[in-house]
């Protein structure tokens, strides 16, 4: 949460947890795809609140242009599982970027597929993962309607379990620290459309913003107070596609 914080877009961290994986396994295709899955677990989760959200609330945005948003964004996320998930149109897209030639990029995508196949002999793995995922992201949006209010803001719950991902997505933008500023036009472009006032958008997004700092703070102190070094599992531990996880 620290690195994610004050590293460049929402992922910040990922290039930390990256780090250390491979200084473990030695491998950078699992540790590639083990950050992966996290991410990705989390984003199914996301959507599949959204979706649920979309279909209770769609009275609530009907005639607006932002069905339009969440068409572009839930339909990009099943067609990205789809080609993932599918072999078929693994296949088909693999036959495309076949055509691209970039510093063995074919063979590095090649190799990370194998990887990420090997979670589908681990299913039980999956269906926690995306269950925690699922409870963590409902407490997030319930987080921000308990912040919202707090400032008054007289907003349907669903609202936040609708525009929260959106805003979510467009934050991951490689182009500010941990999203600032990118965040904040998504929230005040959403949240005045259904009856918020500018103010209390921008509000909303900077006391989310300031609470994640604050608890983020102490992973810093921590990896300064212990070198940026974590005590690692005694004995082997197997990480291979082909093997148990």
């Amino acid at each position: 949460m620290f690195f994610n914080n004050f590293l460049p877009t929402m992922v910040g961290g990922d290039v930390i947890k990256g780090y250390y994986l491979y200084k473990k396994s030695k491998r950078g295709d699992v540790s590639v795809t083990s950050i992966f899955m996290d991410r990705y677990s989390g984003f199914t989760a996301l959507i599949f609140l959204t979706t649920v959200s979309v279909i209770i609330g769609y009275p609530l945005i009907k005639g607006t242009t932002l069905p339009g948003f969440f068409v572009l964004l839930i339909g990009g996320y099943v067609g990205a599982s789809l080609i993932i998930w599918v072999g078929a149109l693994h296949s088909w897209a693999m036959n495309i970027m076949a055509r691209i030639h970039f510093y063995g990029i074919n063979k590095k995508i090649d190799s990370l597929y194998k990887a990420l196949m090997g979670y589908k002999s681990h299913p039980g793995i999956l269906i926690r993962v995306f269950c925690y995922s699922l409870l963590i992201q409902s407490g997030v949006m319930v987080g921000y309607w308990l912040l919202g209010v707090g400032l008054g803001m007289e907003l349907s719950v669903i609202y936040f379990f609708l525009f929260i991902p959106l805003a979510t997505v467009i934050s991951m933008l490689p182009v500010s620290l941990a999203g600032l500023g990118i965040r904040e036009g998504a929230f005040v472009y959403l949240f005045t459309r259904v009856g918020a006032t500018p103010e209390e958008a921008l509000t909303l997004s900077l006391m989310w913003f300031a609470i994640m700092v604050i608890v983020s703070v102490a992973g810093g102190v921590e990896y300064v107070r212990t070198g940026g070094r974590k005590a690692l599992p005694k004995g082997p531990v197997s990480i291979n596609a082909d093997t148990e996880v």
